[in-house]
């Protein structure tokens, strides 16, 4: 099992960026971060189970032997100052994985982004749609986040990717947050302006989740970002990885922001 893909490796790093990706996304999805970071700082991308390198071995569909098994394998990079990003279902991943270290005692990361997902104690109204056939499930996600124009179009595409994506869907569906606890450390939030998904209020109740500050950035684009929706992002994070510890919440109307 190797769950961790260097996407950026340095010889003596200063600072460290673990990446977890959306629903059926794999390590290769943060490919593209190569060389928009300084040299200094290491970026590592979470590869689950059920794609690409690890294509033989089963997805999870429950959080919490997921979370063991990124805990263990991040701990001992751990040592120096770091932050962990989650997009879309990797945002659920990178919440509990952090209140997983948060109980263990472990060094906690400096910041924790996170991106187009409701905070995990919002009801979620979509659906259950794990259990649909593979040309319902293909379409009940394709109408929800777009993207999937390309397995839809390419049935042996959908066939490599479908069992990964249909395990990650299940495990969303089965995670409840039940812990009603907050992690002590500073949430940043990306929403994309055109993500339908998102309102004022599933998204703002992600500064519930934390006991220090948080912050939102609005994006360009849908559920994943446009082209400039993720250049800004990395502009902002590459800000973020040159900042001293965050010491304040920004000031915000939530109502603007989603005018």
């Amino acid at each position: 099992m190797n769950s961790l893909n260097y996407i950026q490796k340095c010889r003596s790093p200063s600072y460290r960026i673990f990446c977890l990706p959306h629903a059926g996304g794999s390590s290769s999805h943060f490919n593209k971060w190569r060389k928009s970071l300084p040299e200094n700082v290491e970026i590592i991308s979470i590869q689950l189970a059920g794609r690409e390198n690890r294509l033989a071995e089963i997805a999870h569909t429950e959080m919490q032997p997921l979370v063991s098994e990124i805990v263990e394998a991040i701990k001992p990079l751990t040592s120096i100052d770091y932050m962990i990003y989650g997009q879309s279902m990797g945002t659920l991943v990178a919440f509990e994985l952090t209140l997983e270290l948060q109980r263990q005692g472990q060094r906690l990361p400096q910041r924790l982004l996170l991106a187009s997902r409701m905070a995990p104690h919002c009801i979620d109204p979509k659906p259950v749609i794990s259990h649909l056939s593979d040309a319902q499930f293909i379409s009940q996600l394709h109408n929800r986040y777009g993207g999937m124009s390309e397995v839809i179009a390419t049935p042996d595409l959908a066939q490599l990717v479908l069992p990964a994506l249909r395990a990650d869907i299940r495990l969303v569906e089965n995670y409840k947050y039940t812990d009603n606890t907050m992690v002590d450390v500073p949430i940043v939030f990306f929403s994309g302006t055109n993500d339908n998904s998102l309102t004022a209020d599933n998204t703002y109740a992600w500064s519930q989740m934390t006991s220090s500050y948080f912050n939102i950035r609005r994006l360009s684009g849908g559920h994943f970002f446009n082209l400039k929706g993720q250049h800004d992002l990395l502009s902002y994070i590459n800000d973020l990885v040159s900042e001293p510890e965050p010491v304040s919440n920004d000031v915000f109307d939530i109502g603007l922001i989603y005018a």
